[in-house]
C-alpha cells in the first residue's frame, strides 16, 4: 500500500492547485514602470560584457561592474575570497555588491537581488548564436543577461521611491561559490574551508531574495529554481507570487520548473532508440506513445513524476538548483528566474517586467512569510503535493522496518526466557526456597552459589548473553559507524587519480566501494574466531539494524523527502529478506544447509548492491540504457563526476550529503551484511539441541536406545571373555558397576553434535572426547557440559579421566592424522550425510584401537525409509528440517557388513586357526561368534507411547538370517534385509586384535 501511495502521489487526492496565502503580496496589483528604455540600458551592458569575455579580462570586468554601480549613486564594495580543497586545489573569486537605501524606512529589512557570473547552463561549445562559455569552467555559459538586467532594475529602483525594504545587489563570481562565500560573511557564519573579505554592510534582516540566471538574449519559457541546500525550501508563496504575476501578463511565458522548459516538463518522452535497442518494437512503443499523449490525465502524470524525479535528485544530492539555494538556511525566502535560450517569442522586456512585479510584491510584506507550505512536492507550477500527504510514504516504510526489529528484538527475548526456565529446571531448589517465574541475576547466583566457580560463571554468562548479545552487538553497530567515517575521510582526502577530466569522477569508486565490504567480511570473521553464536549475535545485530533504519529514516523523513524515501526503499528490499533463523511458530531453529547459506550469500550481494558505489554504477547503467525522463539523462552525464561534485559540495556549501551516506546510510547497510553474514555461517542454534520438545527430540528419545545396544553387545562379549577365561584357566577381570559399565575405556563420538550420546557415556564412566566439525556444536556441547557438576570437562583432550568429556571442533580425519586411537568408536546418525562413505568408515577403522568397538547407527535405502524420514517427517510433520536427509546416500545393513567383511574384520568360523589360543587338548579355540564380532539390529519408533525400541532379533545370527521373510521382494523394497531393518538400524563391529 505504501508502495501505491507514492505511485499516486502526481494524482488526486495527494496533490492540490496552489494558492497565495499571504495576502499583503498582492501579486500583479500594480502597474509595472518597466519600459523600454530600460530594456536599452540592459543591452548596452550586454555588449560590454560580451567584450570583456571574448578578452577574458577579469579586471575590467569587475572594474565596470562597480563603475556602473557607483553611477546609479551606490556605495560599492568588493569582496575577494578562497576555499580550500584538498591537496592543494582551491576556488577562489571576487564579488561586487552594493545596497539600495530606501529612504523612507530605518533600514532594518532589505531584499537581496543577485546575479552570478556563471549561469547553471552548461554548453559543449560555443552555439552558433555567439552565446559565451567560460572555458575552464566545465562549460558553463556566461550570466550576462541575468547581470545586465540586474543593474537595469537596480537603475529603476533608483528612479522610485515607493520601496518598504532596502534592496542588496549581489554580482557574485563563479556560480555557487560566490554567492555562498557572500553568505556566510553577511550572516556571520564561519567556515573551515572559507578565507573571505568581511562585509561593508550589514544590519538588515534580508526576508525575500531574487536571483536571475538569463544566458541568452530570448526564450520561450521561464523556469522557476526554488530547490535550497539540503532539500531546504522557500515559502510557497514566494512561488506563487511569480506565478500569478506571469499569469496576469497580456503576453504569458510558459512555466517550467527544476531548469526544465515547458515543453520538456510537458512533452518528453523516453528515447524510443534507447528502448528499441533493448528489443521492444518501435510500431508499438510509437502506437503508445501516441495513445498516452491524447489523455491530459495520463500526460499530467508523467509529467508529474518527471518533476518529482528532479527534485527528488535535487533534494538526494543536497545540490541547490540555483544561488537563490544558499540563503535559504538563513531564512531567507528567496528563487531563481531562470530562461534556457531560444529563438523567442520573449525577452528582456517581458524579464524585467516580472522581476520588478515580484520586487514589489515582496516589498509590501510587513513580516517573513509564515503561512502557506514550507514543506512541499512541486508537480508543476499550479500543482504541489503537501507535507502531510507525501510524509506518509518514509513514515510507514520506517515503520515498518521499526516494527520488525521489535518484533525480532521480542523473539530474541522469549528464547532467552526459554533458555532460563530450561537452566532453573536443572537446579535444585533448596526446601526453604521457592522457584520465582522470572528469576533475576542475583537470584541465579544465589542458585548457583553452591556450584563450582567454573559452572557459576558459564551459566551466568548464558543468562545475561544468551538470546539477546546486546554488548556484541553494539560494538558492531560503533564498528559500523567507524567503517563509515573512514569511507568519508577516504573520499574527503584520498588524492585523485591521472586521469582524463571525463572519468575523474571515478578516481574514489574503487575504495570506497571495496573498503566496506572488506571490513564488514573481517568483522564477521572476527565473530567466528571468537566464537560467538552467529545465530544469536546474527538476529540481534538485525534488530539494531532494523531499528537503526526506523529511527533515521523517521527523522529525516520532515528534513529531507528524497533521501529519506530513498533510504527507506533500498533498505526496506534489502533487510527485510534477512528472516532470522527460527519458524514462526515457536521459534525453533532450523538447519543452515547448503541451499539456505546459499540464499543468504545471495542477500549479502543485495546488501552490497544497495552500498552507495554501487548504486551509482547501477543508475549509471538504467539511465544510460532506458532514460526515462530528462532528470534521469541529466543522472547518466553527472555520474561519471557525481563524487568530485560531492566532495567539493561538501567544501564549499556545506551540504549534508556526504554525512548522509556515510554516517546515516551506510553504517545500516554494513549493519545488515553483517548480520546476514553471521546468520550464512550458522550451522545450529545453540541451547536447542538440548530442549527434549525441540527439533532435535528424536535424538533425545532414540538417546536411550543407543546405550541399551551398547550396553547389550559389551554385556554379551564380556560374558563370552568369561566363559573364555574359565576354560583357557586365565584369571577373571573384575566386571564394572551396573551403572558404570564404560569404566575405564576411551570413546571417541564422531558427529558428537550437542552432546547428547558424550555426556550420556561420560556419566557411565568412559572417557570421551567429542568431535564434530562444527565450532558452534562444540561450542553448545561444552557450555551444556559446563553446567553439570557431576561431569568433569578436560581441558586437554589427550588426557585419560573417567567420567571426563572434552570436545573438539575437528573433523574425524584430524584426529586419524594425529594417530589417536580409542577404545570405543561411534558415529551415530552421520553416515548418511557423508559423501564419501567409504573413506569415512576407513577413517573411523583406523581411529579404533586392536579389539575395539565401532558402533553406528543409520538408515536403509528403501521406501519405508524415504516415506518416513523425507516425505514425512520433512515435507508433512516437518518435524526435521527439509533437506536433511538425501535418500541416495542411505545405506543397508548387508552394504555395511561387506565392507567390514572386505576389510578382514569378520572372521568366518572355517578362517584357518593360525594365532588362535589353544585349548588344554592342544586344539585350537573356536573363533568369536559372528553375533559378537558384528550386529545390525533394526529400532522402530512407536509413537503411541513416544519410544524407540530395538528389535528382538540380530541378522548376525545364522538361524535369522538364513531366509529373510521379505526376501521375495526387489532390492528397494528391503528385500535383502529383515523387515526390523527397513528403516533405522545399528550396527556394531570389533576391531581384531
Amino acid at each position: 500500500m505504501t508502495l501505491l501511495s507514492l505511485l499516486a502521489i502526481p494524482s488526486s487526492p495527494f496533490s492540490r492547485d496552489v494558492y497565495v496565502d499571504e495576502n499583503a503580496l498582492q501579486p500583479g496589483q500594480v502597474k509595472r514602470a518597466w519600459d523600454w528604455s530600460d530594456v536599452r540600458y540592459a543591452d548596452q551592458i550586454s555588449d560590454r560584457l560580451q567584450s570583456f569575455v571574448r578578452a577574458n579580462d577579469t579586471h575590467g570586468r569587475l572594474a565596470y561592474l562597480c563603475a556602473e554601480l557607483q553611477a546609479l549613486g551606490l556605495d560599492v564594495h568588493t569582496q575577494s575570497y578562497r576555499y580550500h580543497l584538498p591537496h592543494g586545489e582551491y576556488i577562489e573569486g571576487t564579488n561586487v555588491y552594493a545596497r539600495v537605501y530606501t529612504p523612507r524606512i530605518d533600514g532594518r529589512e532589505a531584499s537581496v537581488l543577485a546575479a552570478s557570473w556563471l549561469s547553471r547552463l552548461k554548453l559543449a561549445s560555443t552555439p552558433a548564436d555567439g552565446l559565451p562559455v567560460m572555458s575552464g569552467e566545465s562549460g558553463r555559459a556566461a550570466n550576462i543577461r541575468g547581470i545586465a538586467l540586474t543593474l537595469a532594475l537596480v537603475r529603476r529602483v533608483q528612479m522610485t521611491s515607493y520601496w518598504s525594504k532596502d534592496l542588496i545587489v549581489v554580482l557574485s563570481d563563479g556560480f555557487l561559490d560566490g554567492m555562498q562565500a557572500w553568505a556566510s560573511s553577511y550572516f556571520s557564519d564561519s567556515q573551515a574551508s572559507l578565507s573571505a573579505e568581511d562585509l561593508h554592510i550589514g544590519g538588515a534582516q534580508i526576508w525575500n531574495g531574487v536571483a536571475l540566471d538569463f544566458p541568452g538574449d530570448s526564450y520561450s519559457s521561464l523556469s522557476l529554481l526554488h530547490e535550497g541546500r539540503d532539500a531546504q525550501l522557500p515559502n510557497l508563496d514566494t512561488l506563487n507570487t511569480v506565478v500569478k504575476i506571469i499569469e496576469g501578463l497580456q503576453f504569458q511565458p510558459r512555466i517550467g520548473l527544476h531548469g526544465s522548459t515547458h515543453e520538456q516538463v510537458e512533452r518528453h518522452t523516453p528515447n524510443l532508440d534507447n528502448l528499441v535497442a533493448w528489443g521492444f518494437p518501435r510500431r508499438l512503443l510509437q502506437s503508445l506513445e501516441s495513445r498516452a499523449s491524447r489523455h491530459d490525465a495520463v500526460r499530467r502524470f508523467f509529467a508529474g513524476w518527471r518533476a518529482l524525479f528532479a527534485q527528488w535528485r535535487l533534494q538526494l544530492a543536497g545540490h541547490p538548483s540555483g544561488i537563490h539555494g544558499v540563503l535559504l538556511p538563513y531564512h531567507v525566502d528567496a528563487l531563481t528566474l531562470f530562461a534556457e535560450p531560444a529563438a523567442g517569442p520573449s525577452g528582456f522586456y517581458d524579464l524585467g517586467g516580472i522581476v520588478e512585479l515580484t520586487l514589489r510584491s515582496f516589498s509590501n510584506l510587513h513580516e517573513r512569510l509564515h503561512h502557506s507550505q514550507f514543506f512541499y512536492l512541486l508537480l508543476s507550477p499550479q500543482m504541489f503535493v503537501p507535507l502531510g500527504m507525501y510524509l506518509t510514504v518514509p513514515l510507514l516504510l520506517g515503520a515498518a522496518l521499526t516494527i520488525a526489529g521489535l518484533t525480532l528484538w521480542n523473539t530474541l527475548g522469549a528464547r532467552r526466557d526459554r533458555f532460563r526456565r530450561k537452566l532453573l529446571q536443572r537446579l535444585v531448589p533448596d526446601a526453604d526456597q521457592c522457584v520465582v517465574e522470572t528469576p533475576t541475576y542475583d537470584d541465579l547466583s544465589r542458585k548457583l552459589a553452591s556450584r563450582p566457580l567454573q559452572v557459576r560463571q558459564i551459566a551466568l554468562r548464558a543468562h545475561l548473553e544468551l538470546g539477546r548479545p546486546v554488548l556484541d552487538a553494539i560494538l558492531y553497530v560503533v564498528y559500523a559507524h567507524l567503517i563509515g567515517l573512514a569511507c568519508l575521510v577516504i573520499a574527503v582526502h584520498l588524492p585523485r587519480r591521472s586521469l582524463d577530466e571525463q572519468h575523474r569522477g571515478y578516481s574514489r569508486l574503487l575504495p570506497l566501494g571495496l573498503l566496506p565490504v572488506v571490513l564488514s567480511l573481517a568483522g564477521a570473521s572476527i565473530a567466528r574466531y571468537r566464537q560467538l553464536d552467529l545465530a544469536s549475535l546474527g538476529a540481534c545485530l538485525h534488530t539494531f539494524a532494523l531499528l537503526h533504519a526506523g529511527m533515521v529514516i523517521s527523522v529525516l523523513s520532515t528534513l529531507n523527502f528524497g533521501q529519506a524515501t530513498t533510504m527507506a526503499l533500498l533498505l526496506t528490499l534489502a533487510l527485510f529478506p534477512i528472516s532470522p533463523p527460527w519458524n514462526g511458530s515457536a521459534q525453533i531453529p532450523t538447519k543452515s544447509s547448503w541451499t539456505s547459506r546459499l540464499c543468504y550469500l545471495i542477500r549479502c550481494f543485495g546488501l552490497v548492491a544497495v552500498m552507495p558505489i554501487s548504486i551509482l554504477f547501477l543508475v549509471d547503467f538504467a539511465a544510460r540504457c532506458f532514460p526515462l525522463a530528462l532528470s534521469m539523462q541529466s543522472i547518466a552525464a553527472k555520474v561519471p563526476t557525481v563524487v568530485d561534485l560531492a566532495i567539493q559540495d561538501y567544501f564549499v556549501l556545506r551540504t549534508s550529503a556526504l554525512h548522509f551516506v556515510f554516517i546515516g546510510y551506510l553504517p545500516v547497510v554494513i549493519e545488515g551484511l553483517l548480520a546476514c553474514s553471521d546468520i550464512a555461517h550458522f550451522s545450529r542454534l545453540s541451547e536447542q539441541w538440548w530442549d527434549e520438545e525441540g527439533e532435535f527430540k528424536p535424538l533425545h528419545r532414540m538417546n536411550q536406545v543407543r546405550i541399551e545396544f551398547m550396553r547389550d553387545k559389551l554385556d554379551e562379549i564380556r560374558g563370552w571373555e568369561a566363559a573364555m577365561d574359565d576354560v583357557l584357566g586365565r584369571p577373571k577381570q573384575t566386571d564394572p558397576a551396573p551403572g558404570s559399565f564404560l569404566s575405564g575405556l576411551t570413546m571417541l563420538d564422531v558427529g558428537c553434535g550437542g552432546g547428547i550420546l558424550a555426556e550420556s557415556a561420560a556419566r557411565l564412566g568412559a572417557c570421551v572426547t567429542g568431535a564434530d566439525a562444527s565450532a558452534e556444536n562444540v561450542k553448545v556441547a561444552t557450555l551444556h557440559a559446563e553446567q553439570d557438576p557431576g561431569l568433569h570437562l578436560r581441558k586437554d583432550a589427550q588426557t585419560f579421566e573417567e567420567h571426563s568429556v572434552s570436545y573438539v571442533a575437528t573433523p574425524a580425519e584430524k584426529l586419524r592424522d594425529n594417530q589417536q586411537q580409542f577404545d570405543i568408536v561411534t558415529a551415530m546418525e552421520v553416515i548418511e550425510h557423508v559423501k564419501q562413505p567409504a573413506e569415512f568408515l576407513r577413517c573411523l577403522a583406523d581411529l579404533v584401537k586392536p579389539g575395539g568397538y565401532l558402533f553406528m547407527s543409520t538408515m536403509s535405502r528403501t521406501v519405508l525409509s524415504y516415506f518416513l524420514t523425507i516425505f514425512m517427517a520433512e515435507r508433512v510433520l516437518r518435524v526435521v528440517s527439509e533437506g536433511t536427509h538425501r535418500h541416495a546416500q542411505y545405506i543397508n545393513p548387508n552394504e555395511m557388513v561387506d565392507f567390514f567383511k572386505n576389510f578382514g574384520w569378520i572372521q568366518e568360523e572355517s578362517a584357518k586357526p593360525q594365532g588362535r589360543a589353544l585349548l588344554p587338548d592342544g586344539a585350537p579355540v573356536a573363533p568369536m561368534p559372528l553375533r559378537l564380532q558384528y550386529e545390525t539390529r533394526g529400532t522402530m519408533f512407536l509413537p503411541i507411547v513416544d519410544k524407540w525400541v530395538l528389535a528382538p532379533q540380530s541378522v548376525a545370527d545364522e538361524a535369522a538370517t538364513a531366509k529373510p521373510i521379505t526376501s521375495f521382494l526387489p532390492a528397494l523394497l528391503g528385500g535383502t534385509q529383515r523387515c526390523t531393518e527397513q528403516c533405522n538400524y545399528f550396527f556394531y563391529v570389533r576391531k581384531p586384535i
